[in-house]
């Protein structure tokens, strides 16, 4: 499990996602308990985010034992519907901490292992940073 740090844009993203506080609690845990780095693979549901260039990845919202995203577009979307909210058409955008990021955060008595930089939705990131973002 991974102590995530999550900066201001991917708090600002988080509330725009959701106003519900449970939702909000589920994309923090699912943050914590799945996102890995390196990526342990390269495909639509998790890898390293080309656009970004410096070593930051992607991961979409899902637990690991859920369908992947890839069989959801073979034709069934409740594969990626927790509870009646499509966690799986989010994704994160994270790396590991920088020096000044520590720095910052050891002050607070916080040692993060990875920073959330976005969490945004997949039309949103397609929009924002093209489609080719992630692989």
């Amino acid at each position: 499990m991974a102590v995530v740090d999550w900066d201001d844009m991917a708090e600002q993203d988080l509330h725009e996602a959701t106003d519900d506080p449970d939702v909000r609690r589920e994309f923090m845990d699912l943050a914590e308990t799945e996102l890995r780095y390196p990526p342990h693979t390269q495909n639509s549901d998790e890898g390293f985010a080309v656009q970004y260039n410096r070593g930051y990845a992607y991961r979409r919202a899902l637990r690991r034992h859920t369908p992947t995203r890839s069989a959801d577009l073979a034709g069934d979307p409740a594969v990626i519907d927790d509870g009646g909210f499509p966690y799986g058409t989010y994704l994160y955008i994270y790396r590991p901490p920088t020096k000044s990021d520590l720095e910052r955060l050891n002050a607070a008595n916080r040692k993060p292992k990875l920073v959330v930089r976005r969490l945004l939705h997949e039309g949103r990131l397609a929009a924002e940073l093209g489609p080719s973002t992630i692989q």
